[in-house]
């Protein structure tokens, strides 16, 4: 038996998961079904989604649908699916991210920008999404997948390292500001 499944029992949690066609998601996505959670991926390629839902299997608990991370009607739209299919959410996993290189002293605001798009617009949104249903059953996770980057910034890298440190602090201080509820955000870097 992996070590993961005998650390994590999930049979009983759906995970809404956002970033699932890229470097790692494929990779979480099988840790997640190992551990016998069901897995919703918001996806913005059909093709790529349904490629992915046929390569990983998921025995039912996997499900997938067209659903912009950084759109909040479709998000929303998107969570009332996984209430209506599974009847409950209870982790929400921020993996959106990619690198686009972008120079510190170049001062591209629209590279910046481009960045904080991909990672803060769809974590942030898709989370909104997701808080609704957890604090109506006191219970939720968020998990935020950042960069090293977040915590030193790298040559050539400007706009990626400002994204993934603010990231790092968004996901904070929604634990802060959800401590107290039943529920708790959660950082990881990588």
């Amino acid at each position: 038996m992996p070590i993961l499944a005998a650390m994590f029992d999930l049979t009983k949690r759906a995970v809404v998961l956002t970033g699932a066609t890229g470097n790692i998601g494929p990779a979480v996505i099988r840790a997640y079904l190992a551990q016998g959670a069901h897995v919703a991926i918001a996806v913005r390629d059909p093709a790529k989604g349904a490629a992915l839902k046929a390569e990983l299997g998921g025995g039912g608990r996997l499900m997938e649908a067209v659903a912009d991370p950084a759109d909040r009607q479709g998000m929303e739209r998107f969570v009332e699916q996984v209430l209506r299919v599974w009847g409950r959410l209870d982790i929400v996993a921020n993996l959106v991210g990619g690198y686009a290189a972008s120079a510190a002293a170049d001062g591209d605001l629209a590279a910046y920008r481009a960045s904080w798009d991909q990672k803060i617009a769809t974590a942030v949104t898709a989370t909104a999404a997701c808080l609704r249903p957890m604090r109506a059953r006191g219970y939720g996770r968020i998990v935020s997948v950042a960069s090293t980057a977040a915590l030193k910034g790298e040559k050539g890298a400007a706009g990626y390292a400002m994204a993934n440190a603010a990231l790092v602090r968004w996901t904070e201080s929604l634990a802060e500001e959800s401590k107290r509820e039943a529920f708790q955000a959660m950082r990881r870097v990588e």
